[in-house]
């Protein structure tokens, strides 16, 4: 049964033309023959297959979900049919390795079925045939350079050389060195090896076989999408402060920029330090730069681009260094309420390990093996609005709010300048004659301050007057001027022949015309208090 199942899978698709199955590859049929069985043949018969064609039937499983009546027939038929044309009587080698064992005993059995080789020698180092190349590599990186050149000399070529570039670079030259050096080994040595391996393998499925359903990630997770972030992070952090923090650095990645609305971004860059952000995109992925272009002004993103572009290599750590600044910006400011957090890694990341088994499969195959029952239909979407009829509203309300809260926040305000108005209006209503003696004196203060300046400049403004004096006597009086000292040297030249007596008893701003019968006196406060006397 199992020769005419390898058959089939390896025959690929049917021979009969026209049959429904025709379109079908040989892992499809495989897979629907092992769908139909129990889980125990169907189990035994995987066990006979070889890791490349279980995998190559387990990927086929998931495409034969559906599948018509008629083309599972056609498959059986078929299959009856490879049956009756193959015998296996050995196909395997165990009935070899028994009466070949049982004719010459142990160790000699052992070396000429050794040198027989496949089907009647047992291959070695199988177990690695269900790993990847990555996973084989872990699997030994740990082991002597001894041990890695005998187990990628069991293996194909091509892999032996994935698993060699898997490898740390400074393994990867011993092994070469050892695999080139390498001489015969001796078979107990490679079933000692398998079995160290095998065991090595068992206790890592072990561990890794646990189902994880929490952590930090599922933790941060869970917190992100919580109205009660803050509080949440808060009360851990006064449990285990480390354990907060690895939490919040995890509930907000540097590619979570992406899921923030543009304003959002806009307002994150506008806080944030121009060089940080440079040393930041250099680990950013092509399309989150250009998220970030978008939200800055032309001038600005240009500047940017070239900045990263003048920018030599930078170091990971650096790097790591200045994203995690821009979420802990971010993270500030999602607790200020400034920007509206999205969630780091929604719910639709974290899954649970499935079902073991053929079982487990079938579920798969099947939603409806096991499943929860159907949930509540979902509410019929509300209509769409458009952004420009919501800015519309939006505006119209903001604008009655901000002219009502005006209006009333500048009422008292306006009470105090009615107020104000009415008390300078009345204060506007003059008395003209309880303002005459004030004004006088207000002028005869400026009137001497400006004649006071003015003597202080030169005595030639005492020339008019000196002028005006003379022209009041007759030709031949004979007039003699008597001045104060300083007077008489500013009217120096421009007295002509007139004669003159220094009187430091005299004023600065006064003089006297003296003759035989006459004397006349004048001075520049005598004038002030006649100008004055004419204003009241």
């Amino acid at each position: 049964m199992s020769a005419a199942l390898v058959q089939m899978l390896n025959d690929g698709t049917a021979p009969t033309a026209g049959s429904p199955a025709a379109i079908l590859s040989g892992a499809q049929k495989c897979a629907i023959l092992l769908l139909l069985l129990e889980e125990a043949q169907a189990a035994e018969l995987l066990r006979r297959l070889s890791a490349a064609e279980v995998r190559a039937v387990g990927e086929a499983m998931l495409t034969v979900a559906e599948i018509a009546p008629a083309t599972v027939d056609a498959v059986l038929d078929e299959f009856l049919a490879r049956t009756r044309t193959v015998e296996a009587l050995d196909a395997q080698g165990r009935e070899a390795r028994a009466r070949i064992g049982l004719a010459l005993g142990s160790p000699r059995a052992e070396r000429v079925i050794e040198a027989i080789g496949p089907p009647a020698a047992v291959k070695r180092l199988a177990g690695l045939d269900w790993l990847d190349s990555a996973g084989v590599a872990g699997l030994i990186a740990d082991e002597h350079p001894q041990v890695v050149a005998v187990v990628l000399a069991h293996l194909e070529t091509a892999r032996a050389a994935a698993v060699l570039d898997a490898l740390p670079p400074a393994l990867q030259t011993d092994a070469v060195l050892r695999l080139a050096t390498l001489g015969p080994v001796a078979p107990t040595e490679v079933i000692a090896l398998e079995a160290d391996l095998d065991a090595k393998l068992a206790e890592r499925t072990r561990s890794e076989g646990a189902v994880r359903l929490a952590g930090k990630d599922f933790t941060a997770a869970l917190v992100n999408l919580s109205a009660n972030q803050a509080t949440l992070i808060a009360a851990l952090a006064a449990v285990d402060a480390d354990l907060a923090g690895a939490i919040a650095e995890s509930s907000f990645g540097f590619n979570d920029l992406s899921k923030l609305a543009p304003r959002e971004l806009q307002l994150v860059l506008r806080e944030l330090d121009q060089t940080v952000l440079t040393v930041a995109l250099k680990g950013a992925t092509p399309s989150l730069r250009e998220l970030v272009f978008a939200a800055m002004s032309s001038r600005a993103a240009d500047q940017l681009r070239d900045q990263l572009a003048e920018a030599g290599p930078t170091k990971k750590a650096d790097v790591t260094a200045a994203q995690a600044e821009v979420c802990a910006l971010v993270r500030r400011l999602g607790e200020a309420g400034t920007v509206m957090m999205p969630g780091a890694t929604g719910m639709s990341d974290i899954t649970l390990q499935p079902r073991a088994g053929l079982v487990g499969l079938l579920c798969a195959l099947h939603p409806t093996l096991g499943a929860p029952p159907p949930s509540e239909p979902e509410p019929e979407p509300e209509p769409e609005v458009s952004i420009e009829d919501v800015r519309a509203e939006a505006f119209a309300k903001g604008f009655a709010a901000g002219e009502a809260a005006a209006t009333a926040t500048l009422a008292p305000a306006r009470a105090a300048l009615t107020s104000a108005a009415a008390s300078l209006t009345a204060a506007c209503t003059i008395d003209p004659a309880a303002l005459r003696e004030p004004l006088a004196t207000l002028v005869r203060a400026v009137a001497e301050r400006v004649l006071a300046a003015e003597l202080a400049a030169g005595a030639q403004v005492l020339l008019p007057l000196v002028e005006a004096a003379l022209a009041t006597l007759a030709a031949d009086a004979a007039p003699q001027l008597r001045a104060h000292p300083d007077t008489l040297a500013a009217l120096e030249g421009h007295l002509g022949t007139l004669a003159t007596q220094p009187d430091p008893t005299m004023p600065e701003d006064g003089f006297a015309l003296e003759g035989p019968t006459f004397i006349v006196e004048a001075s520049l406060a005598a004038r002030l208090d006649e100008a004055l006397a004419g204003l009241a």
